[in-house]
C-alpha cells in the first residue's frame, strides 16, 4: 500500500496599491539664474512652500519662498513670500515647514543681532493671503550660529535648529504660540557636545515629541514635553555605520518611527548613502532597519532627504545618475511588520545632468514634493523646480495566519504603483503544482498568472494589470496568492 503525503503551502503578499502615479511640475514664473527653487520643500493638504534661498530681489541670496495650492486636482503658484526685511545674504527660504494655517521659513544668513545670527518667520494664512506675523531669533545670539538651518512647526509649536550655536556644538530652541504671539518655551543642548557637533543641523516635530540630529556627533537626540518642560528620553546611535555617513543630516519622524539619513553612508560604495529606521520601544528607540539602495552607486548621497507617513518612506538621493548624470532621484518604500521594501524609484520625467531631483523631499496625505533645486530653466541656469506626485495610496496587511513563509518565498512586486507592467518575483523549495492568482478586494480572481508544475527554483512573471479576458482592471487595490501543492 502506497501512501502519498499531500502539501499545500499558501503566502499573501501584503495588498498595494496599483495606480498610476500622476506628476506635476512647476516652475516660478520670475526664475532667474541660481534661484534654486525647490533647495526646500514642504506640503500640507492643499498647500505647499517651496524655498528659493539664493533668489534675488533684494540683492545677492536675499532668498524668497513660494505658495503653490492644489485646486480640482491641479497644482499652481499662489503667492510668492519674501521677508518684510529683507536684505542680502538673508537666505530666507533656506528651511521651510508648514502645519495649517501657520508656515515656518529659515533665514539662517539673517543679521538681526551679528553677521549670520540667522531668523525665522512666522506666515499665517489669512483669507487664502499668507501675511507675515513674527519674527524670532536667538536669545543669545552670536555671530554666525546660523538659527534657523533647520526648522519644523506643528500645530502650536516649532522648533529652531542652530548647529552653528558655540563654535558648532549647537542647540535647538522651541517656541509656542499663534499669529503674532510666539514665546520661547525652552532651548535644548547635548549636555555634553563638543565643537564641530553640529547638533540642530536637522530637527523634526511631532506632537510632545521632537528629534534633533547631531550629525558631527553621529547621534540623533529624542525628547518629549510634560506640560512645558522638555525631557531627553533617548540618545540615538546607529549600529552598521559605514564611512563619514553624516548621520543625522536628514530626519523625520511619524508615529513610532524615527527615519534618518546618512549620506555619506559607504556600505554599498563610497557615500552611497544609507538611511536608519528605529523604532519606539518605552522610552528608547531600537534599530529596526538599515535601508540602501537596490542600485546604489558611489557618490550617490541616497538619504539626503527623508520624509515619513505611516507605512510610507520617501529617500532622496540627489546625485543619483541612472535617468542622466547626478539628475538624481526618489525612492519610495513600504512598510509590512518591520520589513520596508522599495516599491517605487523616481526621477524626473525630463531628467537631466545636475538637476538635484531629490535634493529636497516632503510626503504628506497623498502628495509627494520633489525638489530639484539645480533644474535649468530658459535663460536661468540653478533656477530650480518642484516636482508633485499622488498616487502613493499603500495599504498593508498582515500574512495570511499560518502561512509557512520558511517553505517558499513571494516577493513584492516592482515597480509599485506601476504603468504598464510590474514583475512579481517568487521562490518554491521543491517540485509540485504552482498556482500564482491576482484577485480584488472582494475576493475575485481576476488574473491567473501561473497555473503549471514547477520544479524547485526561483521564478518571475509580469503582469500588465489585464484580467483573464484581456481587459484592463481598473486602478485600485489587489492581492496576489501563491499556491503550492506538493
Amino acid at each position: 500500500m502506497r501512501q502519498i503525503l499531500r502539501m499545500v503551502w499558501i503566502l499573501f503578499i501584503p495588498m498595494m496599491l496599483f495606480s498610476q502615479v500622476v506628476e506635476k511640475k512647476i516652475v516660478t514664473c520670475d526664475a532667474t539664474n541660481s534661484d534654486e527653487f525647490g533647495f526646500t520643500v514642504a506640503v500640507d493638504g492643499d498647500v505647499a512652500v517651496i524655498g528659493a534661498h539664493r533668489d534675488r530681489p533684494s540683492g545677492s541670496y536675499s532668498g524668497s519662498a513660494y505658495i503653490l495650492t492644489r485646486t480640482s486636482g491641479s497644482w499652481s503658484e499662489q503667492q510668492k513670500l519674501l521677508a518684510s526685511d529683507t536684505d542680502s545674504y538673508k537666505r530666507f527660504g533656506n528651511a521651510v515647514d508648514i502645519s495649517g494655517s501657520h508656515l515656518i521659513i529659515g533665514a539662517m544668513g539673517d543679521d538681526h543681532s551679528g553677521p549670520a545670527t540667522g531668523a525665522a518667520y512666522i506666515f499665517q494664512n489669512e483669507n487664502g493671503s499668507w501675511q507675515e506675523k513674527a519674527k524670532l531669533f536667538e536669545s543669545n545670539a552670536d555671530r554666525d550660529d546660523e538659527f534657523a538651518t533647520a526648522v519644523a512647526i506643528d500645530g502650536s509649536t516649532v522648533i529652531i535648529g542652530v548647529p552653528g550655536d558655540d563654535d558648532e556644538t549647537g542647540s535647538a530652541y522651541i517656541y509656542t504660540g499663534s499669529g503674532a504671539n510666539w514665546t520661547e518655551q525652552q532651548i535644548l543642548t547635548d549636555a555634553n557636545g563638543a565643537q564641530d557637533d553640529k547638533y540642530g543641523y536637522a530637527v523634526a516635530l511631532e506632537g510632545d515629541l521632537a528629534v534633533d540630529g547631531s550629525p558631527g556627533d553621529k547621534s540623533v537626540f529624542v525628547y518629549e514635553r510634560s506640560g512645558s518642560t522638555w525631557t531627553e528620553l533617548d540618545r540615538i546611535s546607529p549600529t552598521g555605520i559605514s564611512g563619514s555617513a553624516e548621520f543625522g543630516e536628514a530626519i523625520a519622524i511619524s508615529g513610532d518611527y524615527i527615519v534618518v539619513g546618512a549620506a555619506k553612508d559607504s556600505e554599498t560604495a563610497s557615500e552611497a548613502g544609507a538611511v536608519f529606521v528605529f523604532k519606539r520601544n518605552g522610552n528608547s528607540w531600537e534599530q529596526v532597519s538599515k535601508i540602501l539602495a537596490a542600485d546604489g552607486s558611489a557618490e550617490d548621497e541616497f538619504g539626503v532627504s527623508v520624509s515619513i507617513e505611516d507605512n510610507l518612506l520617501a529617500i532622496g538621493a540627489r546625485y543619483q545618475d541612472s535617468a542622466a548624470g547626478d539628475g538624481g532621484a526618489t525612492y519610495i518604500y513600504s512598510r509590512s511588520g518591520e520589513n520596508w521594501t522599495e516599491i517605487n524609484k523616481i526621477t524626473a520625467s525630463d531628467a537631466e545632468s545636475d538637476e538635484r531631483f531629490g535634493g529636497a523631499v516632503d510626503l504628506k496625505g497623498d502628495v509627494l514634493v520633489v525638489g530639484a533645486y539645480k533644474d535649468d530653466q530658459p535663460g536661468a541656469d540653478d533656477a530650480g523646480s518642484v516636482y508633485l506626485f499622488s498616487g502613493f495610496g499603500i495599504t498593508s496587511i498582515d500574512d495570511e495566519p499560518g502561512a509557512n513563509i520558511k517553505r517558499f518565498q513571494l516577493e513584492q512586486n516592482y515597480p509599485n504603483p506601476f504603468t504598464p507592467s510590474t514583475q512579481i518575483s517568487y521562490q518554491i523549495d521543491r517540485a509540485g503544482e504552482t498556482r500564482l492568482t491576482v484577485y480584488n478586494l472582494l475576493g475575485q480572481a481576476v488574473r491567473t498568472l501561473v497555473s503549471a508544475s514547477q520544479s524547485a527554483g526561483s521564478y518571475s512573471v509580469s503582469w500588465d494589470g489585464l484580467n483573464d479576458t484581456g481587459f484592463a482592471v481598473p486602478s485600485g487595490v489587489y492581492l496576489y496568492r501563491l499556491e503550492s501543492n506538493t
